[in-house]
């Protein structure tokens, strides 16, 4: 499923950015909340950037203990940007495979 980001809907301006609105490529919006931060001081990012996981808001885990979570980038103009490259999905992976081990 392809999604788009609206960076338009925070939950607050306090803490912009802990719930978002993501389309779907049939035009249903969802919300998602935020999970937790990977950040540029993070050990093993040398990608320099912040990143955000997302799950959808009243998630509930399957039977393996998992649920879909989407990471996108905080970009240091305070917009929400698509992680594209291959590196930087294993870094996040890698990321989420030691913060469930917590």
């Amino acid at each position: 499923m392809t999604e788009e980001l609206n960076n338009d809907n925070v939950a607050s301006t306090e803490e912009p950015f802990k719930i978002i609105t993501l389309v779907d490529e049939e035009g249903n919006e969802n919300l998602y909340e935020q999970l937790s931060l990977i950040t540029k001081e993070a050990k093993g990012n040398k990608f320099g950037k912040t990143y955000a996981l997302y799950a959808a808001v009243g998630y509930e885990e399957d039977e393996k203990g998992k649920t879909d979570i989407i990471p996108v980038i905080l970009t240091d103009d305070g917009e929400l940007d698509l992680i594209e490259t291959t590196a930087e999905w294993k870094f996040i992976e890698k990321m989420i495979e030691e913060q469930s081990k917590d």
